[in-house]
Formats: structure tokens, C-alpha cells, sequence
């Protein structure tokens, strides 16, 4: 696209959609470039706090981006009102209950740190949505990590501080 704008590309691309414009459109794509900046802003919020400066935001794999556009764009921190180890090792586990009452299932395997969410209160977190899966080490025998470790790496996903009132 070289130098051009967003509304010049369209201009030429879709010039029907500036017939009788008034300005309108270009006030649309005006509200739509803020939009761009703000979620550009938002993954750059998002990299900082998994551990990426800005330079590397260019190596977020697939994975990442799905989990961001789950956790930012479609979901609020999940806040529990019940967490406990289940499995010290290989696998290490967690379960709990969110203050929904929907289950949640944390598992590290294989070096993959997973969590799943159980879709409503009748449902196994076994049976839910994948919210989060992420290879967090290299070593594929690697089954133990401690809650702290595991905390760290969800932080951006659950809130682990909440305390219900």
C-alpha cells in the first residue's frame, strides 16, 4: 500500500462508498483508526505483561494471538471463589470454581501449560473451552511447576488476589 491512507485505499478500492459523503466516512475511518490504535496499544499492554518488550511483538506465534484475542477482546479476568492443587507432578494440577460457579481445570504436561473452562455451572471444565494452552518450557519430559510459576504464567487471565465479599 506504500504511503497511503486507510481512506484512500478505499476510495479507489470501493469509490461508490463516497458518492454524497459529507464527511461521514471519513469520520468512520477516523473512529476506526483509533479503534486499530487502541487494540495496537492493548497487545503491546499485553506483551509487557507476559514478558515481551515491544521489539519482539513480532514473534507472537498463533497461540498467543488467539489467547489474545480471547482474553481482550472477548473476556474479563475470571475470578475464583474456589482453587486447590490436585497434582504435584507429571501432571501438575489445579482445580477450582470461578464465582460464576463454572469449573476451571489447569494442567502442566509435557512442559504445555493448559487451562480449561467449563462453558456453564453444569458442565466438567474437562467438557469446556480451552482458554489457555502455552509451551512453557522446551523440555517435553517436564511435568512439575510450583503455583507461583503457575500463577505468574495466568496472571493476565485469572485473578488469583480476589477475595469475594
Amino acid at each position: 500500500m506504500g504511503n497511503k491512507t486507510a481512506v484512500d485505499f478505499l476510495k479507489e478500492n470501493l469509490p461508490s462508498l463516497f458518492l454524497d459523503d459529507s464527511g461521514h466516512y471519513a469520520e468512520l475511518f477516523r473512529i476506526a483508526s483509533e479503534m486499530v490504535k487502541q487494540q495496537i496499544l492493548s497487545a503491546i499492554e499485553w506483551g509487557n505483561r507476559k514478558g515481551y518488550d515491544e521489539h519482539t511483538l513480532t514473534c507472537i506465534d498463533d497461540d498467543d494471538v488467539k489467547y489474545y484475542d480471547e482474553t481482550f477482546n472477548q473476556r474479563q479476568m475470571l475470578k475464583l471463589k474456589t482453587f486447590y492443587n490436585v497434582g504435584t507432578y507429571c501432571p501438575t494440577q489445579w482445580e477450582g470454581k470461578t464465582i460464576d460457579g463454572r469449573e476451571i481445570y489447569i494442567r502442566y504436561r509435557h512442559g504445555s501449560l493448559s487451562c480449561n473452562l467449563a462453558n456453564n455451572i453444569t458442565q466438567d471444565a474437562l467438557d469446556g473451552e480451552m482458554i489457555y494452552e502455552s509451551q512453557v518450557s522446551e523440555d517435553e519430559y517436564d511435568g512439575v511447576m510450583d503455583d507461583e510459576e503457575m500463577k505468574r504464567c495466568l496472571s493476565h487471565l485469572i485473578d488469583f488476589n480476589y477475595k469475594q465479599t
